[in-house]
């Protein structure tokens, strides 16, 4: 990729549509969005009319609109891992869901809240129309196949910092999303994997989900865990200052708020490095208040649960 690219938004545009990517112009002020957070508007009506895919389409409406900032649409194969950094408690990611690797050779770019993009191809298709994006995956990772996707060298009105490139490689091509997550980092191939199969009707065809990479562990259904191991985790707990506030307090966002993933997966991480099994894990964890979903006091580990059963030994 020319490293002239980057130097205007322009520039950025018209190399993104010769190599068949749709751009969507976005206006340079932040405007608050559904969620009342500030967020980047289209200049376009893109949903309706489609992104801009020639050259003379760019040309025209940043001749009309200078300023203009840059997505581009996720489709025909184009992914992105997007990691919020400011999600992390402390800035550091838990241990047993480090921070997912920038996948070899590939292109890195900065977000304007100092999170990180890594863009990459798959040729196997997802089922159309069904989950463009699988967010929350280890409390601050979303993945997007679909939509539009900010890029650089976009810098909002109101924004910390501009977008910027960290690494200038390709767009890597993988045969399935599966495997190009996994070139990140296994965990989350895994557990984009769960998320998007349990978000699935059950009439989506077998051949349309995503692939096992074959493995087809699920969550063991063997006997219950001994309440005496679960008697001792529980001590283990108490007797780790560390632990002992996690299981009391929670893991918490800089803004003071409990994060019930990041506590799971703490607890979690710090039970197995103790030698304790999945099914005593799961029983210490869900005895955390700060673990639990007030609407489904059960419901809310299922989904770490199956992630655990791929990552942690029994």
């Amino acid at each position: 990729m020319p490293a002239s690219r980057y130097v205007t938004c322009l520039s950025a545009a018209l190399w993104y549509v010769s190599q068949g990517v749709g751009v969507v112009p976005m206006r340079p002020a932040l405007s608050k969005g559904g969620s009342g957070k500030p967020a980047p508007i289209p200049w376009i009506k893109w949903k309706e009319d489609g992104p801009l895919r020639r050259a003379d389409q760019v040309h025209e409406i940043w001749r009309e609109h200078p300023a203009a900032q840059l997505a581009i649409l996720l489709e025909k194969g184009l992914a992105a891992i997007d990691i919020d950094l400011k999600h992390l408690p402390g800035g550091r990611a838990p241990a047993e869901f480090p921070l997912p690797g920038a996948i070899p050779g590939a292109y890195v770019e900065t977000t304007k809240s100092g999170g990180l993009h890594y863009l990459f191809r798959y040729r196997t298709p997802l089922d159309p129309g069904k989950a463009e994006r699988v967010t929350g995956l280890g409390s601050y990772v979303d993945v997007f196949h679909g939509g539009l996707l900010i890029v650089v060298p976009s810098k909002f009105e109101g924004a910390p910092q501009g977008y910027a490139v960290v690494r200038d490689g390709g767009i890597p091509v993988f045969r399935t999303l599966h495997e190009g997550l996994a070139a990140s980092s296994p965990w989350l191939a895994v557990a984009w994997e769960e998320r998007w199969e349990r978000s699935q009707s059950s009439s989506v065809p077998a051949t349309a989900r995503p692939e096992r990479a074959g493995t087809t562990v699920a969550r063991p259904e063997g006997p219950a865990a001994n309440p005496r191991e679960v008697a001792r985790a529980l001590a283990a707990v108490r007797e780790d200052a560390e632990a002992a506030s996690v299981f009391k307090d929670g893991k918490r966002h800089p803004d003071g708020a409990v994060d019930r993933s990041l506590t799971e997966f703490w607890l979690a991480g710090f039970l197995n490095r103790k030698g304790f099994s999945r099914e005593v894990t799961w029983e210490v964890v869900e005895a955390c208040p700060h673990t639990k979903s007030p609407h489904d006091p059960r419901g809310f580990a299922r989904f770490q649960r199956q992630v655990w059963a791929r990552l942690i030994p029994g």
